[in-house]
């Protein structure tokens, strides 16, 4: 329940992203399973390689300017090859401002992909602030349609990355941000299929996901929360999510027809109301 609730107060108060979350709350179960003189030295251990390779990272970024400062291109050149080198810039700055935006895409829902539990439902704060707050691809309204839109097509919520590749870069953009959202799964699950019997028994792994499954509740809340704010404007709004919470627990039926039939209301209700 502590953890539950910490989770999601993390992401809804203090805008704490779903990988921050995840991660704590899986080091926590470790932490609860694992407690004693030998995990600790084991992190202390962890906490010096990072900082081991933070320095070796360090160096090799030093090296790599003090490279690029030594091979920096001459300031004087021919006007003939200045002229040419800038027409042919201007020539591919829409390709490279395209490839870029498709490259922030892939990027994004790389690391969303890596880290969904369930479908994906965990991830909508996520994605809402990437591409809402970070990047104002899309408006909090426009937001909540393209979640609406993910629960009403086949597939789990995560096909909302298609609605935000394509209103970001057109029908290549949705194929990227589809493909990226989905290949960490299909990557991991070929590279866990061949050990998951040492997965599976695995206590270091188990405490990890024991850790996290509470965090998930929390973060779910969340989600909830996060899409309730920019779909839920007016009395009619509550309304029908009170009716929706109701039907789904008491009948449990499939969410489309929930979707739809909470469609039909709002129009009625619009038109009534007109």
């Amino acid at each position: 329940m502590a953890t539950a609730v910490l989770a999601f107060l993390a992401v809804a108060i203090l805008e704490a992203t779903v990988l921050e979350v995840v991660f704590a709350a899986g080091l926590i179960g470790i932490y609860i399973d694992s407690f004693g003189k030998k995990q600790l030295e084991r992190w202390r251990n962890l906490r010096s390689i990072v900082r081991r390779r933070g320095r070796i990272r360090t160096r090799l970024a030093k090296q790599r300017r003090q490279k690029v400062f030594r091979t920096a291109p001459e300031e004087e050149r021919k006007e003939s090859t200045t002229f040419r080198s800038l027409s042919l810039f201007a020539l591919g700055m829409p390709l490279v401002a395209k490839l870029g935006l498709l490259l922030t895409l892939s990027a994004i829902f790389l690391r969303m992909g890596s880290v969904t539990f369930g479908g994906g439902l965990v991830m909508v704060p996520l994605i809402e602030s990437e591409v809402v707050n970070t990047h104002h691809w899309l408006t909090h309204q426009e937001f909540a349609d393209a979640f609406a839109l993910g629960q009403i097509t086949p597939g789990p919520v995560l096909i909302t990355a298609t609605f935000v590749g394509y209103r970001v870069a057109g029908t290549l953009g949705a194929l990227v941000a589809t493909v990226s959202i989905f290949l960490p799964a299909f990557l991991i699950t070929i590279a866990a299929a061949s050990s998951l019997r040492r997965f599976r028994n695995n206590e270091q792994v188990q405490s990890f996901l024991r850790g996290v499954a509470p965090a998930v509740i929390g973060l779910l809340v969340a989600a909830a929360l996060s899409i309730g704010r920019a779909g839920i404007h007016s009395w009619v709004g509550v309304s029908i999510m009170l009716l929706a919470i109701f039907t789904l627990v008491r009948f449990r039926p499939n969410p489309f027809w929930v979707i739809f039939g909470a469609g039909v209301i709002r129009f009625a209700v619009g038109l009534l109301l007109a």
